[in-house]
Formats: structure tokens, C-alpha cells, sequence
């Protein structure tokens, strides 16, 4: 007999999702920023948006380094830059799904 503690929780998918909240089965088990909504991509494309999503985690965080620390003014535009364009990639894979 299933312990009634272990059963999974019941979803009520009638009740509304607040603001800014992602349904429970929708890109369950990755993280929030990786989350891809269902787009028909296939394996390449889908490789190169998870590596753009990745580069772009990473450059916010150079990003928000340089503007702590500004030795070189010039190294926060081409972050920005650099952000602007790998954003504008993603947006193209997206728009082509």
C-alpha cells in the first residue's frame, strides 16, 4: 500500500498562474533561465540556443564585475555589446522555430 505522504501533489490546472510564475509541467526540471518554451528547433539549433543562454549568463556576470570595477570604461560597452548581439542571436533561432 502507497503511503499517502509520498503520493505526488495534485495540480489543479483550473486555478490561474500569478504573474511571472511558470506552470509546474512546463520545462520541468531545468533552470529558469534555460527554460526554453516547446519550439520546433532541431538538435543544432537547440544546442546553439543553450550555449547563447549560457554566454549570456556569463557575460552579465563579467558585466556586473566591470561596472564594479571600472579600470576600463571601455570593456563595459563591449560587454554590453557583446550581450546585445548574442540576445539578438537568440531572438533570430527563436523567431525561426
Amino acid at each position: 500500500m502507497l503511503d499517502p505522504l509520498c503520493r505526488p501533489p495534485i495540480i489543479d490546472s483550473s486555478l490561474p498562474v500569478p504573474p511571472g510564475a511558470v506552470p509546474p509541467d512546463t520545462n520541468a526540471g531545468q533552470p529558469p533561465f534555460l527554460a526554453v518554451p516547446a519550439m520546433a528547433l532541431d538538435k543544432k539549433q537547440k544546442k546553439q540556443l543553450d550555449l547563447d543562454q549560457k554566454k549570456i549568463a556569463q557575460l552579465r556576470l563579467q558585466l556586473s564585475g566591470a561596472k564594479k570595477q571600472l579600470d576600463d570604461p571601455e570593456e563595459v560597452r563591449r560587454l554590453e555589446a557583446e550581450i546585445a548581439t548574442t540576445q539578438a542571436r537568440i531572438n533570430k533561432l527563436k523567431e525561426q522555430a
